[in-house]
């Protein structure tokens, strides 16, 4: 039950984090003037959407971890338990910035939904889903190694997740501008979402192989030789 509960929530979270970076990565190169008023809006509210999955999908990600490393679910309730696992191990330390982090951007969307604000460039919001993303880099595997192996396993793990937030992730906004607008008739449209195909395709290459050779160096670290992927 613990264990399932744990592999359910890390996978909410990681999809509401991919979708809070693919989202708001999504006009730095989909298009080519200023986003359509439009798709700002439903982008804003998407925003916020993943914003709070992500909140309450982190809160179930630490309450199963925390069951997980105590055996139980009754020690979620016990401050000493909880007290240890903030303050003595990695996870908790990570989970609480990452925590705020959530907490803020909840807010700072909301804000924005409820007054319609419209930046042009919103690098507050970038700044913000790509320090969520990337940051999921110091509770994972590449926290086994030390020194220098250990730094290029976490910006391998990194970029790992970056590559995959701006690929998957842009699937979301993408798939959104698809069902508006792939039935329109006018020439212009056809050719404004073609324009959108293209660049996120040029995208997709690049985060493709991103994630292939960040996959691979992640591999070799967690797996050591080819021998292994069928010994162990």
């Amino acid at each position: 039950m613990i264990d399932l509960g744990l592999v359910v929530a890390r996978l909410m979270h990681y999809a509401a984090v991919t979708t809070l970076a693919g989202v708001s990565f999504f006009p730095l190169y989909a298009y080519a003037d200023a986003e359509p008023i439009m798709l700002l809006r439903w982008r804003q509210g998407m925003l916020l959407a993943a914003a709070i999955a992500s909140l309450l999908s982190g809160v179930l990600w630490f309450v199963f971890s925390v069951a997980n490393m105590s055996g139980t679910l009754a020690d979620v309730a016990d401050r000493e338990v909880l007290w240890t696992v903030l303050n003595e191990t990695t996870f908790g330390r990570v989970w609480t910035a990452r925590l705020v982090l959530s907490i803020i951007m909840v807010g700072l969307f909301w804000k924005r939904v409820v007054s319609k604000f419209s930046p042009r460039r919103d690098l507050i919001t970038l700044f913000l889903t790509t320090a969520m993303l990337i940051s999921l880099a110091g509770v994972g595997h590449s926290q086994i190694e030390e020194g220098i192996e250990g730094i290029i396993h976490v910006v391998s793990d990194a970029a790992h997740l970056l590559a995959a937030g701006a690929w998957l992730g842009g699937l979301v906004p993408l798939g959104y501008i698809l069902l508006l607008r792939g039935g329109e008739s006018g020439s212009a449209q056809k050719s404004e979402l073609d324009q959108i195909l293209l660049r996120f395709s040029g995208m997709g290459y690049l985060a493709v192989a991103t994630l292939v050779g960040s996959g691979l160096v992640n591999s070799w670290f967690l797996i050591g030789n080819v021998s292994r992927l069928f010994a162990t």
